[in-house]
Protein backbone atom coordinates (compact mmCIF):
# COMPACT_ATOMS: atom_id res chain seq x y z
CA UNK A 1 0.00 0.00 0.00
CA UNK A 2 1.21 3.09 -0.71
CA UNK A 3 2.49 5.20 1.62
CA UNK A 4 0.94 8.16 3.28
CA UNK A 5 1.76 11.88 3.70
CA UNK A 6 2.63 12.33 7.62
CA UNK A 7 -0.39 15.15 7.60
CA UNK A 8 -2.46 12.78 6.45
CA UNK A 9 -1.47 10.21 8.73
CA UNK A 10 -1.96 12.83 11.76
CA UNK A 11 -5.43 13.54 10.53
CA UNK A 12 -7.24 10.16 9.93
CA UNK A 13 -8.01 9.74 13.23
CA UNK A 14 -10.06 13.28 12.98
CA UNK A 15 -11.73 12.33 10.76
CA UNK A 16 -12.87 9.01 10.46
CA UNK A 17 -13.78 7.69 14.14
CA UNK A 18 -14.40 11.44 15.35
CA UNK A 19 -12.03 9.88 18.69
CA UNK A 20 -8.18 10.26 19.59
CA UNK A 21 -6.03 8.41 21.55
CA UNK A 22 -6.43 9.62 25.38
CA UNK A 23 -2.54 8.91 25.71
CA UNK A 24 -2.12 11.68 22.41
CA UNK A 25 -4.41 14.02 22.75
CA UNK A 26 -6.57 16.26 25.28
CA UNK A 27 -10.62 15.89 24.79
CA UNK A 28 -12.44 19.14 24.73
CA UNK A 29 -13.53 20.05 28.50
CA UNK A 30 -14.69 23.10 30.09
CA UNK A 31 -12.37 25.24 31.18
CA UNK A 32 -10.88 24.54 34.51
CA UNK A 33 -8.37 25.97 37.20
CA UNK A 34 -6.32 23.20 36.08
CA UNK A 35 -5.72 24.23 32.47
CA UNK A 36 -2.35 25.27 32.88
CA UNK A 37 -1.02 22.99 35.51
CA UNK A 38 -1.87 20.24 32.48
CA UNK A 39 -0.15 22.19 29.41
CA UNK A 40 2.97 22.76 32.14
CA UNK A 41 2.60 18.93 32.71
CA UNK A 42 2.65 18.56 28.88
CA UNK A 43 5.61 20.99 28.13
CA UNK A 44 8.27 19.54 31.15
CA UNK A 45 7.46 16.17 30.16
CA UNK A 46 7.74 14.90 26.97
CA UNK A 47 7.48 11.56 26.28
CA UNK A 48 6.82 10.31 29.38
CA UNK A 49 4.15 7.54 30.14
CA UNK A 50 0.78 9.12 31.34
CA UNK A 51 1.70 12.49 30.48
CA UNK A 52 -0.13 14.95 27.95
CA UNK A 53 1.24 15.19 24.56
CA UNK A 54 1.95 18.82 24.26
CA UNK A 55 1.49 18.94 20.22
CA UNK A 56 -2.33 17.68 21.29
CA UNK A 57 -2.68 20.68 23.32
CA UNK A 58 -5.00 22.67 21.01
CA UNK A 59 -6.42 19.54 18.80
CA UNK A 60 -10.08 18.46 18.95
CA UNK A 61 -11.12 15.31 17.29
CA UNK A 62 -13.83 14.99 14.62
CA UNK A 63 -15.04 16.97 12.10
CA UNK A 64 -17.66 19.54 11.67
CA UNK A 65 -17.99 23.20 13.13
CA UNK A 66 -16.96 23.73 17.08
CA UNK A 67 -19.54 24.17 19.67
CA UNK A 68 -19.69 26.52 22.63
CA UNK A 69 -17.75 24.24 25.11
CA UNK A 70 -15.01 23.25 22.46
CA UNK A 71 -14.34 26.75 21.88
CA UNK A 72 -14.13 27.74 25.39
CA UNK A 73 -11.42 25.15 26.17
CA UNK A 74 -9.71 25.88 23.16
CA UNK A 75 -8.99 29.92 23.80
CA UNK A 76 -8.27 28.75 27.85
CA UNK A 77 -5.61 26.48 26.47
CA UNK A 78 -4.06 28.81 24.05
CA UNK A 79 -3.93 31.32 26.28
CA UNK A 80 -2.24 28.72 29.32
CA UNK A 81 0.38 27.96 26.65
CA UNK A 82 1.00 31.63 25.87
CA UNK A 83 1.66 31.92 29.71
CA UNK A 84 3.63 29.14 29.48
CA UNK A 85 5.84 30.55 27.00
CA UNK A 86 6.12 34.43 28.61
CA UNK A 87 7.02 32.68 31.97
CA UNK A 88 9.41 30.19 31.25
CA UNK A 89 13.24 30.93 31.55
CA UNK A 90 13.92 27.72 30.26
CA UNK A 91 14.31 28.21 26.09
CA UNK A 92 13.19 24.04 25.40
CA UNK A 93 9.67 24.66 27.51
CA UNK A 94 9.43 27.81 25.11
CA UNK A 95 10.59 26.35 22.47
CA UNK A 96 8.15 22.70 22.91
CA UNK A 97 5.11 25.53 23.96
CA UNK A 98 5.76 27.59 20.49
CA UNK A 99 5.51 23.69 18.88
CA UNK A 100 2.31 23.36 20.35
CA UNK A 101 0.80 25.95 19.24
CA UNK A 102 1.83 26.26 15.86
CA UNK A 103 0.97 22.26 15.40
CA UNK A 104 -2.21 22.32 17.45
CA UNK A 105 -3.48 26.22 16.09
CA UNK A 106 -3.99 24.05 12.62
CA UNK A 107 -7.00 23.06 14.15
CA UNK A 108 -8.37 25.92 16.10
CA UNK A 109 -10.68 28.64 14.96
CA UNK A 110 -10.17 31.79 14.01
CA UNK A 111 -10.17 33.48 17.76
CA UNK A 112 -7.17 31.20 18.79
CA UNK A 113 -5.40 31.45 15.53
CA UNK A 114 -5.18 35.03 15.81
CA UNK A 115 -4.64 35.34 18.96
CA UNK A 116 -1.29 32.95 18.39
CA UNK A 117 -0.45 35.28 15.50
CA UNK A 118 -0.37 38.39 17.60
CA UNK A 119 2.05 36.18 19.83
CA UNK A 120 4.61 35.63 16.71
CA UNK A 121 4.43 38.98 15.58
CA UNK A 122 5.54 39.70 19.39
CA UNK A 123 8.52 37.19 19.12
CA UNK A 124 9.34 38.01 15.43
CA UNK A 125 9.88 41.61 16.35
CA UNK A 126 11.54 41.39 19.60
CA UNK A 127 13.48 38.02 19.60
CA UNK A 128 17.03 37.63 17.61
CA UNK A 129 16.67 33.52 18.56
CA UNK A 130 16.85 31.94 15.29
CA UNK A 131 14.04 28.86 16.57
CA UNK A 132 12.46 31.34 18.16
CA UNK A 133 11.92 33.22 15.18
CA UNK A 134 11.18 30.35 12.98
CA UNK A 135 8.28 29.84 15.63
CA UNK A 136 7.28 33.01 15.89
CA UNK A 137 6.91 33.31 11.77
CA UNK A 138 5.02 29.82 11.85
CA UNK A 139 2.33 31.54 14.90
CA UNK A 140 1.80 34.28 12.17
CA UNK A 141 0.96 31.74 9.23
CA UNK A 142 -2.00 30.69 11.26
CA UNK A 143 -3.75 33.78 10.56
CA UNK A 144 -1.70 36.56 8.77
CA UNK A 145 -3.33 40.10 8.46
CA UNK A 146 -2.08 43.43 7.17
CA UNK A 147 -1.07 44.11 10.80
CA UNK A 148 2.02 41.90 10.68
CA UNK A 149 4.05 42.84 7.97
CA UNK A 150 6.58 44.44 9.81
CA UNK A 151 6.88 41.59 11.86
CA UNK A 152 7.60 39.59 9.01
CA UNK A 153 9.90 41.78 7.56
CA UNK A 154 11.74 41.94 10.97
CA UNK A 155 12.26 38.34 10.73
CA UNK A 156 13.49 38.64 7.01
CA UNK A 157 16.18 41.50 7.76
CA UNK A 158 17.19 40.87 10.88
CA UNK A 159 20.82 40.48 10.79
CA UNK A 160 21.78 39.88 14.53
CA UNK A 161 20.85 36.67 14.98
CA UNK A 162 22.06 34.97 17.55
CA UNK A 163 25.05 32.27 16.52
CA UNK A 164 23.83 28.42 16.33
CA UNK A 165 20.83 29.41 17.18
CA UNK A 166 19.18 27.66 14.56
CA UNK A 167 18.81 23.89 13.69
CA UNK A 168 19.91 22.19 10.34
CA UNK A 169 16.29 22.28 9.37
CA UNK A 170 15.27 25.88 10.44
CA UNK A 171 18.22 28.27 8.95
CA UNK A 172 17.73 31.77 8.56
CA UNK A 173 17.18 30.99 4.92
CA UNK A 174 14.05 29.21 5.78
CA UNK A 175 12.85 31.42 7.79
CA UNK A 176 13.07 34.16 4.98
CA UNK A 177 11.09 31.96 2.81
CA UNK A 178 8.41 31.22 4.63
CA UNK A 179 8.10 34.99 6.09
CA UNK A 180 7.88 35.65 2.00
CA UNK A 181 5.09 33.30 1.88
CA UNK A 182 3.05 34.39 4.62
CA UNK A 183 3.34 38.08 3.69
CA UNK A 184 1.69 36.96 0.53
CA UNK A 185 -1.17 35.57 2.16
CA UNK A 186 -1.47 38.84 4.49
CA UNK A 187 -2.72 40.56 0.99
CA UNK A 188 -2.84 43.55 -0.64
CA UNK A 189 -1.16 45.19 2.65
CA UNK A 190 2.51 43.16 1.70
CA UNK A 191 2.20 44.38 -1.64
CA UNK A 192 5.22 47.42 -0.86
CA UNK A 193 7.03 45.23 1.51
CA UNK A 194 7.19 42.66 -1.17
CA UNK A 195 7.96 45.21 -4.22
CA UNK A 196 11.00 45.73 -1.65
CA UNK A 197 11.93 42.63 -1.24
CA UNK A 198 11.45 41.76 -5.14
CA UNK A 199 13.67 44.76 -5.84
CA UNK A 200 16.59 44.05 -2.91
CA UNK A 201 16.42 40.25 -3.25
CA UNK A 202 20.41 39.77 -2.88
CA UNK A 203 20.71 42.33 0.10
CA UNK A 204 17.67 41.01 2.00
CA UNK A 205 18.81 37.13 1.26
CA UNK A 206 15.60 35.73 -0.59
CA UNK A 207 14.47 34.51 -3.67
CA UNK A 208 13.82 36.78 -6.49
CA UNK A 209 11.17 34.38 -7.41
CA UNK A 210 9.49 33.75 -4.25
CA UNK A 211 8.92 37.21 -4.04
CA UNK A 212 7.60 37.94 -7.51
CA UNK A 213 5.13 34.99 -6.72
CA UNK A 214 3.92 36.10 -3.11
CA UNK A 215 3.78 39.33 -4.85
CA UNK A 216 1.28 37.75 -7.49
CA UNK A 217 -0.54 36.11 -4.57
CA UNK A 218 -1.05 39.26 -2.31
CA UNK A 219 -2.92 40.52 -5.34
CA UNK A 220 -0.33 42.35 -7.94
CA UNK A 221 0.79 41.55 -11.24
CA UNK A 222 3.91 44.06 -10.82
CA UNK A 223 6.85 41.48 -11.27
CA UNK A 224 4.56 38.45 -13.20
CA UNK A 225 6.74 38.72 -16.28
CA UNK A 226 9.88 37.94 -14.04
CA UNK A 227 7.54 34.33 -13.30
CA UNK A 228 6.97 33.89 -16.94
CA UNK A 229 10.38 34.46 -18.15
CA UNK A 230 11.90 32.08 -15.11
CA UNK A 231 9.25 29.39 -16.63
CA UNK A 232 10.58 29.77 -20.61
CA UNK A 233 8.93 32.44 -22.02
CA UNK A 234 12.15 34.31 -22.50
CA UNK A 235 13.59 31.71 -24.33
CA UNK A 236 15.89 30.57 -21.49
CA UNK A 237 16.35 27.33 -19.49
CA UNK A 238 12.76 26.98 -17.58
CA UNK A 239 12.88 26.70 -13.98
CA UNK A 240 10.82 24.07 -12.86
CA UNK A 241 9.98 25.78 -9.86
CA UNK A 242 8.61 28.97 -11.99
CA UNK A 243 6.36 25.97 -13.68
CA UNK A 244 4.77 25.32 -10.49
CA UNK A 245 4.16 29.06 -10.32
CA UNK A 246 2.52 29.73 -13.50
CA UNK A 247 -1.35 29.20 -12.03
CA UNK A 248 -0.75 32.02 -9.83
CA UNK A 249 -0.37 33.92 -12.37
CA UNK A 250 -3.32 33.02 -14.64
CA UNK A 251 -6.47 35.20 -13.07
CA UNK A 252 -4.42 37.73 -13.92
CA UNK A 253 -2.76 37.65 -17.70
CA UNK A 254 -3.96 39.55 -20.43
CA UNK A 255 -5.61 37.76 -23.27
CA UNK A 256 -2.42 37.77 -25.15
CA UNK A 257 -0.07 36.58 -22.50
CA UNK A 258 -2.65 33.82 -21.53
CA UNK A 259 -2.26 32.63 -25.16
CA UNK A 260 1.51 32.91 -24.61
CA UNK A 261 1.71 30.64 -22.05
CA UNK A 262 -0.58 28.35 -23.19
CA UNK A 263 2.09 28.04 -26.20
CA UNK A 264 4.38 27.85 -24.06
CA UNK A 265 3.13 24.95 -22.36
CA UNK A 266 2.54 22.95 -25.03
CA UNK A 267 6.46 23.22 -25.60
CA UNK A 268 7.02 22.55 -22.09
CA UNK A 269 4.54 18.81 -22.09
CA UNK A 270 7.21 17.78 -25.08
CA UNK A 271 10.53 18.90 -23.37
CA UNK A 272 13.22 16.44 -23.00
CA UNK A 273 13.93 17.29 -20.05
CA UNK A 274 11.80 14.86 -17.54
CA UNK A 275 11.92 17.34 -14.18
CA UNK A 276 10.48 20.42 -16.71
CA UNK A 277 8.16 17.86 -18.63
CA UNK A 278 6.93 16.57 -15.17
CA UNK A 279 6.22 20.02 -13.57
CA UNK A 280 4.28 21.17 -16.75
CA UNK A 281 2.22 17.89 -16.26
CA UNK A 282 1.60 18.75 -12.87
CA UNK A 283 0.35 22.38 -13.42
CA UNK A 284 -0.81 22.82 -17.04
CA UNK A 285 -4.62 21.84 -16.28
CA UNK A 286 -4.36 24.78 -13.62
CA UNK A 287 -3.68 26.92 -15.91
CA UNK A 288 -6.19 26.12 -19.19
CA UNK A 289 -8.19 22.98 -18.17
CA UNK A 290 -9.91 22.65 -21.32
CA UNK A 291 -7.11 23.65 -23.61
CA UNK A 292 -4.96 20.34 -21.96
CA UNK A 293 -7.14 17.95 -20.76
CA UNK A 294 -6.53 14.73 -23.67
CA UNK A 295 -2.68 16.48 -23.91
CA UNK A 296 -2.65 15.24 -20.23
CA UNK A 297 -4.26 12.03 -20.16
CA UNK A 298 -1.76 10.66 -22.97
CA UNK A 299 1.27 11.39 -20.62
CA UNK A 300 -0.52 9.66 -17.85
CA UNK A 301 -0.45 6.71 -19.35
CA UNK A 302 2.12 6.95 -22.55
CA UNK A 303 4.87 9.12 -21.27
CA UNK A 304 8.10 7.30 -20.74
CA UNK A 305 8.89 8.38 -17.45
CA UNK A 306 7.01 7.48 -14.48
CA UNK A 307 7.19 10.62 -12.77
CA UNK A 308 5.74 12.60 -15.73
CA UNK A 309 2.84 9.67 -15.79
CA UNK A 310 2.37 9.90 -11.38
CA UNK A 311 2.13 13.39 -12.22
CA UNK A 312 -0.08 13.54 -14.67
CA UNK A 313 -2.83 11.28 -12.75
CA UNK A 314 -2.83 13.29 -10.09
CA UNK A 315 -3.34 16.53 -12.01
CA UNK A 316 -6.25 14.52 -13.84
CA UNK A 317 -7.93 13.40 -9.91
CA UNK A 318 -7.07 16.78 -8.90
CA UNK A 319 -9.09 18.63 -11.98
CA UNK A 320 -11.90 15.65 -11.31
CA UNK A 321 -11.51 13.84 -14.46
CA UNK A 322 -10.40 10.67 -13.45
CA UNK A 323 -11.40 9.31 -10.52
CA UNK A 324 -9.47 9.86 -7.16
CA UNK A 325 -7.24 7.44 -5.70
CA UNK A 326 -7.84 6.42 -1.89
CA UNK A 327 -4.65 9.02 -1.09
CA UNK A 328 -6.08 11.87 -2.92
CA UNK A 329 -9.58 11.19 -2.11
CA UNK A 330 -8.10 11.65 1.63
CA UNK A 331 -6.51 14.26 1.32
CA UNK A 332 -9.41 15.81 -0.15
CA UNK A 333 -11.12 15.18 3.14
CA UNK A 334 -8.44 16.82 5.22
CA UNK A 335 -8.37 19.97 2.86
CA UNK A 336 -12.64 19.91 3.58
CA UNK A 337 -11.75 19.53 7.54
CA UNK A 338 -9.27 22.45 7.94
CA UNK A 339 -11.32 24.70 5.76
CA UNK A 340 -14.46 24.71 7.55
CA UNK A 341 -12.23 25.43 10.72
CA UNK A 342 -10.73 28.65 8.80
CA UNK A 343 -14.34 29.61 8.24
CA UNK A 344 -14.96 30.00 12.00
Amino acid sequence: MKQLPSILILCIPLLTIGAVPPAQFVPPQPYQEDSKEVVLKALQSPGQPGAPYADGLLMIGGGGALDDQQRAFLEARATALIEAYRESDDREIKLRALQAMSNGGLFAHAAVRAKLAELGAEICTTSNDGQMVAGGVKLISLRPEGKHVDALMAAITRNDYIERSFTPWESVAMVRSNAVSTLARAGEPAIPALTNLFDNADMYGVSKLDAAVALCRAGSRARIRYILDAAGLGGGTPSPMAIMYLPYTWPFLTVEEKDQVSQLMEKLLKHDDITVRSMAARWALKCDKERFAERIRALSTADASDDVKKNARDALMEAGLIEKDEGTALADQVQKFFQQRRSE
